[in-house]
């Protein structure tokens, strides 16, 4: 935490997923003063969906249909499996 005072975010590589690993240190009661060391993204099925049952189904499906998914995973097929499976 006496290391990092602000966000750190990686530039992108141009390979895997855009965003990277990201530092974000905290400052409220709430979570307490200490460092949240986070993954780039996941998929979601839904907008707020937090639990993995939480699915909005116009949403879902919306993102299924959203070319630029298919070509991510068309290019990285066993990471994307890999990260649909750990989140």
């Amino acid at each position: 935490r006496d290391i990092c005072k602000r966000n750190i975010y990686p530039v992108p590589s141009g390979g895997g997923i855009p965003v990277g690993v990201h530092f974000t240190p905290t400052c409220n009661q709430e979570r307490g003063h200490q460092m949240i060391i986070g993954p780039g993204a996941t998929m979601a099925f839904a907008r707020e969906g937090y639990k993995f049952f939480d699915v909005n189904f116009s949403e879902l499906l919306r993102s299924l249909g959203h070319l630029g998914l298919w070509s991510f995973v068309a290019k990285n097929p066993v990471m994307s499996v890999q990260e649909l499976y750990r989140d």
